[in-house]
């Protein structure tokens, strides 16, 4: 949020971890920086990043369950 990113995170069953952002390719570099490095306690063992098209709709960032 405080990027001003939009999109959602949640977890998988399998473990992994899913995010989906939109927003300036400044601001989305800064997030895959701290996404690959973690949280302070966690392994990120891969990471992965994909584009794909901008959703005009999505509004906000969310934690889905």
């Amino acid at each position: 949020e405080s990027l001003g990113l939009v999109g959602y995170v949640r977890n998988l069953p399998d473990g992994d971890v899913e995010l989906e952002v939109q927003g300036s390719n400044t601001d989305v570099e800064s997030l895959s920086e701290v996404v690959r490095a973690g949280p302070s306690g966690s392994r990120v063992s891969t990471y992965q990043c994909n584009a794909r098209p901008i959703q005009q709709n999505e509004k906000g960032f969310e934690i889905r369950y």
